[in-house]
């Protein structure tokens, strides 16, 4: 009598904004009947395992880290195997921040300037410089071109 030899898959990489894995523990064996399955998350800040009495599971609520769960199978004799499995969940993917230089500005002379703003401007993480430059147009002068 051989104790069961549990199968909790390969390790998983996601990146954020995925943020829930499939797990599945069915290609777990024994010589005699696997009986029950147990996944417990050993390591990892958040995560819900939906199913953590059934063979497969999905495991949710991910954030940014690295997650250990381990698969326990009984079989029919008492006998127990375990196996872990690693999940990295990467932080989102960096987007380029797209600029929001404001509305299109009309003036008549003798007005001869304007502010500029472009703080509508996002990004996904965190602005660290506006550069304005002029493309077309005689004259006139950007007083300050590049603000940290």
């Amino acid at each position: 009598m051989l104790p069961p030899v549990a199968n909790a898959g390969l390790d998983k990489i996601i990146t954020l904004p995925a943020n829930s894995v499939s797990l599945d523990g069915s290609a777990s064996t024994d010589d005699h009947t696997i009986v029950s399955y147990q996944w417990t998350k050993l390591t990892g800040i958040e995560g819900t395992l939906t199913t953590p009495n059934a063979s497969t599971t999905n495991f949710t609520g991910l954030t940014a880290g690295v997650y250990t769960v381990e698969l326990k199978v009984t079989d029919d004799s008492t006998a127990v195997g375990m196996d872990t499995i690693q999940i990295i969940v990467n932080p989102p993917l960096n987007q380029p921040p797209v600029a929001n230089a404001g509305i299109d500005k009309i003036i008549t002379l003798p007005v001869n300037s304007i502010s500029l703003n472009g703080s509508a401007s996002t990004d996904d993480h965190n602005i660290v410089a506006y550069q304005w430059i002029k493309l077309t147009g005689t004259g006139g002068t950007l007083a300050t071109q590049l603000q940290l």
